[in-house]
């Protein structure tokens, strides 16, 4: 089983659709108070919750038929459609230090939280990430 985090960025696409190109369905979206049905039936499944800043939704995805080279090129093709998906960098200590597939591209970058306005900031990290 493969356990995430995500932040996901889309303008227009349904959260549904980019889930199901992961292979979750419908029925195991759901938000973080419903509890993890997905789990107790080991059927793929996410938590989302909607986010402000730079992403649209968080996103906790648990995957029982899939491998993380599998996900990651899931991200390529689906971030090929408009669509920004982060995901933390668990080689770098920093928490702050996330892959960003934006474009069919992987880039590296810095996610900070703003506490006081609530909201989530895509920082780039000079030559090594956004350009």
């Amino acid at each position: 089983m493969i356990s995430r985090s995500i932040y996901i960025y889309s303008k227009n696409e349904s959260l549904e659709y980019i889930l199901d190109d992961l292979g979750i369905t419908r029925d195991n979206i759901a938000s973080y108070g419903q509890g993890a049905r997905h789990l107790k039936i080991k059927k793929n499944g996410a938590f989302v919750e909607p986010v402000q800043g730079d992403f649209t939704h968080a996103v906790d995805f648990d995957l029982f038929d899939r491998k993380l080279p599998d996900v990651i090129e899931s991200f390529e093709k689906i971030s090929g459609r408009g669509i920004n998906i982060a995901m933390p960098d668990e080689d770098d200590a920093d928490p702050e230090i996330f892959h960003l597939w934006r474009d069919g591209k992987k880039f590296l970058i810095r996610i900070i939280e703003d506490d006081e306005k609530n909201i989530l900031i895509l920082d780039s990290l000079g030559k090594a990430g956004l350009q």
